[in-house]
């Protein structure tokens, strides 16, 4: 999975298409150490992400669901207020998936996640990522 590249698609999603390219190009990002992401914001500042625990279960031949616990640190581009703020949250992702046939002409694969943060594990949002 390349994180930069699905960082960079759903921050898209907020600031339009045409930040894609940028985004993917900024987000720094090492497939031999995927735990660690840093992303400079527009206007300043930037978050930096580090995946603490992660894992995955196939509760059905069709299904894949993954969970990863997250630590991020948001720096603030403002000289006044330079704290840093750390926030720690969850994501966890159904896939689902079926054949061409059965899907009939609709996606194949679908994924839904769905993020939490803080040790109460308040629902921040749902997200449904586009079909494959």
């Amino acid at each position: 999975m390349d994180r930069q590249y699905n960082t960079a698609a759903m921050l898209a999603q907020y600031y339009g298409p045409e930040a894609l390219a940028g985004f993917t190009r900024d987000i720094a990002w090492n497939v031999d150490n995927p735990n660690d992401l840093s992303l400079p914001l527009p206007g300043g500042g930037s978050v930096a992400t580090r995946v603490t625990r992660r894992s995955q279960a196939a509760p059905a031949a069709s299904r894949l669901e993954t969970s990863e616990y997250l630590r991020q640190t948001f720096e603030s581009p403002s000289e006044t207020t330079r704290a840093s703020r750390v926030k720690a949250s969850q994501c966890f992702v159904k896939y689902k998936w079926r054949s061409a046939a059965a899907a009939e002409g609709g996606p194949e694969i679908v994924a839904t996640q769905a993020r939490s943060r803080g040790p109460e594990g308040r629902r921040e949002g749902l997200v449904n990522l586009q079909p494959i």
